[in-house]
C-alpha cells in the first residue's frame, strides 16, 4: 500500500468519525423530543403549578398545585411511566395559627387548648 492510498484511508476514516459525531449531536439536540417538567415554576406563567424533582435512590417528582393547594408525589416506574405515590391537600395547613412562638410566659398550646378554642368558635 503506497503512502497516497494510506492518506486517503485516514482522511476518509476521519470524515466518517466527524459525520457520526455530528449525527449524534443532531439526534441528541433536535430529533428526540421528550417531555420535560419545568422545574421550580409557580408564577403566573405556570398557572399556579410547580414541579420539582427529589434526589435520592429512586426517581420521584413532586407536583405542587398552588391553586387547588394540593401536593402530589409521583415515582418512576419501568417503561417510562409515572405512578402516584401520595396526595395531600394543604388548604387548612396554611390557615392554622402558629402557636409555637407565643413567648416566655405563654408555652405552646396543648391539644386541650386548641379544642377549647375550636369549641368556642363553634358556638
Amino acid at each position: 500500500m503506497n503512502d497516497k492510498l494510506k492518506m486517503d484511508w485516514i482522511v476518509n476514516g476521519l470524515l466518517a468519525v466527524i459525520l457520526v459525531l455530528l449525527a449524534g449531536t443532531y439526534l441528541n439536540t433536535f430529533a428526540s423530543k421528550t417531555a420535560h417538567a419545568a422545574g421550580q415554576g409557580g408564577g403566573w406563567e405556570t398557572n399556579g403549578i410547580m414541579v420539582t424533582s427529589v434526589s435520592g435512590t429512586s426517581e420521584r417528582m413532586v407536583l405542587i398545585d398552588t391553586t387547588k393547594q394540593n401536593i402530589m408525589i409521583y415515582h418512576a416506574q419501568t417503561g417510562g411511566r409515572l405512578g402516584l405515590s401520595g396526595v395531600r391537600n394543604y388548604k387548612y395547613d396554611v390557615e392554622m395559627i402558629d402557636t409555637e412562638g407565643r413567648g416566655k410566659n405563654n408555652p405552646p398550646m396543648t391539644y386541650w387548648d386548641v379544642k377549647n378554642i375550636y369549641d368556642a368558635d363553634k358556638k
